[in-house]
């Protein structure tokens, strides 16, 4: 879906209302959301991307294997900083990363 449908919510999280005021977490995202998520080139848009550039995945990870994906940011974007992150999953990370995603701004707008 695309056009007028690209700000319509596509994908919803479970999250309790606690967890959403705990961590800041958004409860959907949109179709252009979603469809970012899958890059038609990725090797060759990650080897052009000219900015600052992070990977934090899970080391449980169910959906995506944690090494391969740190080994292809790095083949691709050797300046990119990347980190498997101990006990996390492919979804509960979202409820830990800004502890890592946080500082990283910081130290690159220094």
């Amino acid at each position: 879906m695309y056009g007028t449908h690209g700000n319509s919510k596509a994908v919803f999280f479970n999250y309790s209302k606690e967890v959403l005021q705990r961590t800041k977490n958004i409860s959907a995202i949109t179709v252009n959301m979603s469809n970012a998520q899958t890059p038609a080139s990725p090797k060759e848009q990650l080897q052009e991307l000219n900015l600052p550039t992070a990977v934090w995945i899970g080391k449980e990870d169910e959906v995506l294997d944690a090494t391969k994906v740190i080994s292809f940011f790095k083949e691709n974007n050797p300046k990119s900083l990347t980190k498997i992150v101990e006990g996390e999953k492919h979804l509960s990370i979202l409820l830990t990363v800004s502890n890592h995603i946080g500082p990283w701004i910081h130290d690159i707008l220094q």
